[in-house]
């Protein structure tokens, strides 16, 4: 590990967003989970292309009609890990709570790209954000 990754985030500026989804679609659970796995990583990714910004995690829970979908990402460079408890072969509604926390960068910044990269599923599925979450590191 780099020494630039193990500097403790106190010292640095840092950013935490978290967005709560209420969603409707008509996809098979493959499909479904590679959404997902892009949106996570594509939140990722946006973050570490951030100048400055370093991401912490980015985590993403699906609870879909019978079961869940769990993701993270530490390192875009080492993918996505998932855990899928989804008994259902055709997901049609759940709620999607995604959350990302990264140094070197700003709430807003964070929000921005959690924003932009849920706006893409538009044409995959129907979401209606039902909450935003700042969560405040006090140091």
């Amino acid at each position: 590990m780099s020494e630039k990754k193990t500097m403790h985030s106190r010292d640095m500026a840092s950013g935490t967003f978290g967005a709560e989804v209420r969603f409707t679609c008509e996809l098979p659970r493959e499909r479904f989970e590679d959404i997902m796995s892009n949106l996570l990583y594509s939140v990722a990714k946006g973050i570490d292309t951030t100048p400055h910004a370093m991401l912490g995690h980015a985590k993403l829970f699906a609870e879909v009609d019978r079961g869940f979908l769990k993701q993270s990402v530490v390192d875009p460079r080492l993918g996505v890990e998932t855990i899928d408890e989804m008994k259902v072969d055709i997901v049609t509604r759940g709620r999607l709570k995604l959350m990302a926390v990264a140094v070197g960068t700003d709430d807003a910044s964070v929000e921005r790209i959690v924003d932009t990269e849920l706006d893409r599923l538009s044409g995959l599925m129907r979401c209606e954000v039902i909450g935003h979450d700042h969560e405040g590191h006090h140091h």
